[in-house]
């Protein structure tokens, strides 16, 4: 699926152009797999895009099935390994967890 217009990043992400490369530059060394000589990999952008999609969305694993055509276990497993990564790279961040009951008590 090609996000290279900034209307249907937009529309398909609920995030731009810009905020999407930001996060595929952190997280691709992570989630970039290699090709090999029965199949060509899933891109890292193509991967990212996935998750992103159904964190944004809560689309089934079916639906983005259709839409992405890959298989609903691979999607599984991108979905995992992905979200999996993007916590490593931007929890430090962007993911604080309280540290005092006072914090927890404030986001209770």
């Amino acid at each position: 699926m090609e996000v290279s217009d900034r209307r249907g990043v937009k529309e398909l992400l609920r995030m731009n152009v810009e905020e999407l490369e930001f996060v595929l530059n952190k997280v691709a060394p992570l989630i970039t797999k290699q090709d090999t000589n029965m199949r060509l990999s899933i891109s890292a952008k193509e991967r990212l895009v996935l998750t992103l999609r159904f964190l944004a969305t809560g689309e089934s694993f079916t639906s983005l099935n259709f839409q992405f055509r890959v298989g609903k276990s691979t999607i599984s497993q991108i979905v995992s390994e992905t979200c999996e990564a993007l916590y490593r790279v931007l929890a430090k961040d962007y993911l604080k967890t309280p540290t005092t009951e006072e914090e927890w008590l404030d986001i209770a």
